[in-house]
C-alpha cells in the first residue's frame, strides 16, 4: 500500500551513538535542536567520559 510506505520512510526517531563521546561534538546541541524541530525524537548513547559535561 503507497500510503505504508511512505510512512515507512518518515523519520519519527534518531539514536545517536557515535565514535568515542557524543557530548563533546561541538554541534550536538545544535543537531539535537533541529532534531526536535522537526517532531523526531533522540536518544543519545554517552559513555560518561566526561560527567562534568552532561
Amino acid at each position: 500500500r503507497p500510503e505504508r510506505f511512505e510512512e515507512g520512510l518518515t523519520v519519527k526517531h534518531c539514536a545517536l551513538s557515535l565514535v568515542g563521546e557524543p557530548i563533546m561534538y561541538p554541534e550536538i546541541n545544535s543537531f539535537l535542536r533541529l532534531l526536535h524541530q522537526q517532531n523526531i525524537s533522540s536518544f543519545l548513547v554517552t559513555n560518561a567520559q566526561f560527567p562534568e559535561e552532561i
